[in-house]
């Protein structure tokens, strides 16, 4: 009976690593495309904008247009 525990626990712990590295890959994906959204208004000479859910670019900030 106690090899069935340490299997169940050792399950839980396996999801839950799991799950903590997706959520990290994701993140890390989120940061490596906002990073590049950026590059490209850099290489352009303009600077990237957010508004209304949407990114922009544009030569100034949001307070500037």
């Amino acid at each position: 009976m106690s090899g069935n525990k340490a299997f169940t626990v050792l399950k839980r712990y396996s999801a839950a690593a799991l799950a903590l590295y997706v959520f990290l890959y994701v993140g890390s994906c989120a940061q490596q495309l906002d990073e590049a959204r950026e590059n490209a208004c850099k290489e352009k000479g303009m600077v990237l904008v957010t508004a209304r859910g949407k990114d922009y670019c544009t030569y100034g900030t949001r307070d500037g247009l």
